[in-house]
This record gives C-alpha cells, structure tokens and sequence, in this order.
C-alpha cells in the first residue's frame, strides 16, 4: 500500500495536499522521516487521520497551515481562519482568479496611458 503524507505537501506549496503522481513516486522513507506532520497517522488511501484522535481530518487551519480532525479544530483552533477541506480549494481558487483580475485591470491602464 501506498502511503500518503498529507500535511507535508500542504506546508510545502500552501495549497496541494498531494497528486496521484507524486504519491506514486514517493518512497517509505521519505516519509517516515518526515518532521512536518507531526500530527498525521499516515494511512493508505487519501483518508489520513489525526494521529491524536484518530479521526479523520476535515478542517484547514490557514494560521497555523495545518489540516484538522474536528476535535482538534474545536480545541484550539476555533478562533482561526480554518475551512473545511472540500470548501478550501474553492476558496483558493476565488482568491486566484481575483488576483489575476487585478493583475488585468493593472495591465489594461497602464496600457491605456501607454506603458507596455
């Protein structure tokens, strides 16, 4: 069985949990040496656990960029910017394309005054 990190790749792009491919191409011992997860239960498939609680993890925390099982979001993390995994991409994906609408507005005055 394969095994999937799932916070590593989190904390390392701010946005991926982890591809098909890159789970593919990941050895046992990266990520047994992993120290960026230290509350993930590693599990196969791409339900991973909280190794405190051993329940399944639902939240983004985006404060601390951290991914949740539902007590440890209720514990301490209540006050923080946190979404529910499903919902996370989409969020991403707005704030995304509102950059990218600014960047083209930016690029349309400075071209209407004419900067190229």
């Amino acid at each position: 069985a394969n095994l999937v990190p799932s916070i590593q790749f989190y904390k390392t792009t701010g946005l991926h949990l982890i591809s098909a491919s890159r789970k593919d191409n990941m050895n046992r011992k990266e990520v047994s040496d992993s120290t960026m997860a230290p509350n993930i239960a590693y599990t196969s498939g791409y339900k991973q656990k909280c190794r405190e609680h051993n329940e399944v993890l639902q939240y983004v925390c985006e404060n601390c960029r951290m991914l949740l099982c539902n007590f440890c979001f209720r514990k301490s993390h209540t006050a923080h910017n946190c979404f529910q995994i499903d919902n996370f991409l989409t969020h991403r994906n707005d704030l995304l394309f509102r950059l990218i609408e600014s960047g083209r507005l930016a690029t349309n005055c400075y071209q209407d005054i004419g900067y190229k």
